[in-house]
């Protein structure tokens, strides 16, 4: 048996034990490409998509640089906020793609202790971006006094589709706490 998800340390650490603690999903890797322990900006979407998942295609990472629109948005928002991704890192409140979109309040309260892990994890952390519902609905269950934090819409194609002008702000929230 591993370690617990309160005795991690590392990044690697927190993954493999979310992936034992989680085998009936597909917990995504952080892109090594961002930054790592040292992240000063910790952006928490909601939960990886099906395309994440190596099954289907996907690249087996959280990253900015997936081939799917709300990546590609991702990626440019962050541009225009500018926050450089050596700075970022890139998670979801909820660990694992579990083969749905709906999220059970079991899921919900996991996300709270394995969010507060990582925040243990991440020394030099600054603020917290809150990306989408979920998101929101998780930043109010936890201590933020040591962040600088902000609620963001999603960058998703159907917020763009139904939504545009808030959308087109997203890049002026993120750069609010940086």
């Amino acid at each position: 048996m591993g370690k617990q998800l309160h005795e991690t340390n590392t990044l690697d650490e927190f993954i493999m034990c979310l992936r034992q603690k989680h085998s009936n999903c597909y917990v995504p890797d952080f892109d090594a490409n961002n930054a790592k322990e040292n992240a000063r900006v910790l952006f928490l979407f909601e939960k990886p998509g099906r395309m994440t998942d190596p099954k289907n295609k996907g690249s087996g990472f959280i990253s900015q640089d997936n081939n799917d629109p709300t990546a590609r948005a991702t990626k440019d928002f962050l541009s225009k906020a500018g926050i450089d991704r050596k700075d970022a890192i890139f998670w979801n409140c909820i660990s694992g793609w579990n083969g749905t979109r709906k999220i059970t309040p079991e899921e919900r309260k996991e996300a709270i202790v394995e969010i507060i892990q990582l925040l243990r994890i991440l020394h030099s952390l600054q603020a917290i971006i809150f990306v989408g519902k979920e998101a929101k609905k998780l930043s109010i269950k936890l201590n933020m006094e040591k962040y600088r934090s902000v609620c963001s819409m999603h960058p998703s194609p159907i917020n763009r589709a139904t939504r545009r002008s808030e959308w087109e702000n997203i890049p002026f929230v993120w750069a609010s706490v940086i």
